[in-house]
Order: C-alpha cells, then sequence, then structure tokens
C-alpha cells in the first residue's frame, strides 16, 4: 500500500513539474549602457524559477540557437522572430525586456511573448527612483509582477547538527540563479587574500554543518554585492573589493561595491572574500 502511495505521489509530482512553462530568457536590450545585462538577465531567470508557475530553459541550449541563429537584440521586439527562436529552445515562452534611461533615472520594460502564437502575452515596466542604486531592487520588483512568486533572495534554516558553534543557530541565506540555490556564508573570511589563497580558503573552509565552500564566479558575486545589505557586505565603496573566481586564472576580475562594474586586477594583489556553496 505505502509503494502505491508512493508511486502516485511521485507521479503526482512529475505531472507538476511538467506543466510547469518553460520561459527562455534573453538578454536585455541595454540602450542605457549599464553594464549590466548578464546580471539583469539572472534576475529574471531567478523570479522564473521562484514563481512556481514556470521554469528557466537552460542557458547553454539559449546560447546555441542565439548562436546558430547570429541572432541580434534590438529595441524593437520582433515576436514572430522571437517565437521562433523559443520553439527551437523548447521555450512555451520568451522573455525579452529593454533599459531606457529616463533623466537621472532608469525605465525597464519586459515582455513574456508566447511561442505558439508570436504574440506579447504579458506587458511589464518599472522605472528606477535612485538612479542605478536602485535598479536591481527595481528588476526585482518588476520580475515578481511579471512572473509572481517571491523575490530573489530567501532566508533558508540551517537545522544541521554539525554546525559550528560560532553561529550554530544561523541561518543561511541563498540566492537562485536559473535551478541553482547559491547559499551564502554569513560573514567575510578575517584579512584579505591573493586570488589563489582566497580560492583556496573556500575550498578548504568548513563551517554551518558543510565544507563543500567555494569562491563564487561573476555572475554569484554580482547578484550577492547587489544585496550587500542583506549578505552584511561592505558599504564603503573603496576599501571593499571581492575577489570572484574567473575562467581567465592570469589575470582575475574583482568587482567595488557601488561601481557596478568588474575590474580586472593582477592576483597577486590582497583583496576581500565571501565564500558560497551549492545544494
Amino acid at each position: 500500500m505505502k509503494n502505491l502511495i508512493s508511486f502516485f505521489i511521485a507521479i503526482i509530482i512529475t505531472f507538476s513539474l511538467s506543466a510547469q512553462n518553460k520561459v527562455a530568457v534573453f538578454d536585455p536590450v541595454d540602450d542605457a549602457n549599464t553594464d549590466m545585462i548578464e546580471l539583469i538577465r539572472e534576475v529574471f531567470s531567478t523570479g522564473i524559477t521562484n514563481s512556481g508557475k514556470y521554469k528557466p530553459v537552460e542557458r547553454a541550449m539559449i546560447e546555441q540557437v542565439l548562436q546558430e541563429n547570429k541572432y541580434q537584440a534590438e529595441g524593437q521586439v520582433d515576436a514572430s522572430q522571437v517565437s521562433e527562436l523559443g520553439r527551437q529552445m523548447g521555450a512555451d515562452y520568451v522573455c525579452v525586456s529593454i533599459i531606457k534611461k529616463a533623466g537621472t533615472n532608469y525605465f525597464i520594460t519586459a515582455k513574456l511573448v508566447s511561442v505558439k502564437t508570436a504574440t506579447v502575452e504579458l506587458q511589464q515596466y518599472i522605472k528606477t527612483e535612485d538612479g542605478i542604486n536602485d535598479l536591481f531592487e527595481k528588476v526585482e520588483e518588476l520580475s515578481v509582477k511579471l512572473f509572481g512568486g517571491n523575490n530573489s533572495t530567501k532566508k533558508v534554516e540551517n537545522n544541521n547538527s554539525n554546525n559550528n558553534s560560532t553561529n550554530n543557530n544561523n541561518e543561511l541565506e541563498w540566492v537562485g540563479i536559473n535551478s541553482d540555490k547559491i547559499f551564502v556564508y554569513p560573514e567575510d573570511l578575517p584579512g584579505k587574500y591573493t586570488w589563489q589563497a582566497s580560492k583556496d580558503a573556500c575550498e578548504n573552509l568548513s563551517g554551518h554543518g558543510y565544507d563543500d565552500w567555494y569562491l563564487p564566479n561573476k555572475t554569484e558575486l554580482g547578484l550577492l554585492l547587489d544585496n550587500k545589505k542583506r549578505f552584511n557586505m561592505g558599504t564603503d565603496y573603496i576599501n571593499y573589493t571581492y575577489w570572484c573566481n574567473e575562467y581567465d586564472k592570469a589575470i582575475i576580475g574583482q568587482r567595488k561595491i557601488g561601481y557596478n562594474a568588474f575590474n580586472r586586477m593582477t592576483k597577486n594583489f590582497s583583496y576581500r572574500c565571501r565564500c558560497v556553496r551549492k545544494d
């Protein structure tokens, strides 16, 4: 009897997951030159994941189809072209967006294009109130308006009894990137590190019941810094710089809080370090 119940539960879960509409998120058209295309795209992908109604198409599939079709995003959305690309990606919808400057603020529009009908089924917009400083908060709001669900960051309580003694009952925060949960160590590692030392420090870190911490990649670090208050990261624009794990190991990227850009520095310089792990 128990096996029969488990079987039906598995069928229900499988049906529920398959019923979720797949959404392919295209890079925003950045008419305002914010240099934040990748991070804004990931905010939308996170909103899709957290909505419970949709699930994102894998990034590798999107890039492959866009490359094969030599697609170049423009300000005016060609719904028929976008829907055909979405069909090749196996998507039900395609999310397209555009960022424009509106005085000192930014105006962001996002549309959900149906692959089946090649029409815009849903469109929402939002405007920043503090220039570029609240851009990501507004994009998160826009994502919720478009897809429903929660914001991109949630608290997950860690009840593992093997937590270390310093923060035994602490909650680990996480950000969602596509279908991954990226858990964030609740504090910077003490001191400053070269790139290799920061990478080693994260990989050797054992805390909060886990020993699989690592140095975040560029996208992960960007989302952390765009939520710096939530993650208790530094607010000093000059002195707080964090290493990320880029593919180019000779010169490693880093990002200064408040500058909204990654710069390249030699890996022998010393900067701050925040570790993350995947669930």
